[in-house]
């Protein structure tokens, strides 16, 4: 629906919106701390302290979407 000029979003009931949905499938510790507004210094914290998942690419880690979300999930209270 165009209101003034603006187009309106909704999410349909049951549909959840997916904040990691422009997020690479398995992004690196840079695209992880924009995704989540931190530093990647945070990002490489969490990881080697087992609070955020990663995997290794050859000698690169990653992050994947899956990682975020669980995260996420694991932060809300």
């Amino acid at each position: 629906m165009l209101l003034a000029g603006r187009e309106e979003h909704r999410i349909t009931e049951g549909a959840e919106h997916d904040m990691f949905a422009s997020y690479p499938i398995a992004g690196s510790v840079d695209d992880a701390a924009q995704a989540l507004g931190v530093c990647p210094k945070t990002i490489r914290s969490l990881i080697n302290k087992g609070e955020l998942g990663s995997i290794r690419v050859a000698r690169t880690v990653r992050v994947t979407r899956d990682h975020l979300r669980a995260f996420v999930e694991g932060q809300e209270a």
